[in-house]
């Protein structure tokens, strides 16, 4: 996804069943100037066994679209469950789902 200087965070809903001690490792993948994709861990989100939205979770990268001459910067997101535990499920992922408020 492309995102923008105006486009700063995400959320998510979440559910984990399993470990009570299991976390979510949220990353974002992004383009450095010179194209190399880098991975950087931007959250952690602790198991809950009942559908509930995440906290908002600061993607980090928005200044590249900032300087970027489209204003915009691709990004991907990797979730990945700590310990094999527990089994998670996520659901509507918003960028900035308060952009219009």
């Amino acid at each position: 996804m492309c995102i923008t200087a105006f486009h700063p965070t995400l959320r998510f809903y979440v559910r984990a069943s399993g470990s009570r001690a299991a976390r979510l490792l949220i990353e974002v993948l992004y383009e450095d100037l010179g194209g190399s994709v880098n991975t950087m861990p931007i959250a952690y989100i602790a198991a809950t066994d009942t559908w509930r939205a995440s906290s908002i979770v600061k993607l980090h990268v928005d200044l590249r679209a900032a300087v970027a001459t489209t204003r915009t910067a691709p990004v991907a997101l990797r979730f990945s469950a700590e310990e094999e535990e527990a089994t998670w499920m996520i659901d509507d992922v918003y960028v900035d789902p308060f952009k219009s408020h």
